[in-house]
């Protein structure tokens, strides 16, 4: 998730946030409490 996280911030142009810092761990924690239950939905791929 972190790598995840730093290339969101990367596609920014933000800074890249301190690896396993507090703000990018509760990060983390509030997506995967947020998206517990959900489900993915993407675009079937023809080929």
């Amino acid at each position: 998730m972190q790598q995840r996280l730093n290339d969101c911030f990367r596609q920014q142009r933000f800074p890249f946030p301190i690896y396993g810092s507090d703000v990018t761990i509760a990060l983390s924690m509030y997506m995967a409490k947020t998206a517990n239950g959900g489900t993915v939905e993407t675009p079937g791929l023809k080929r």
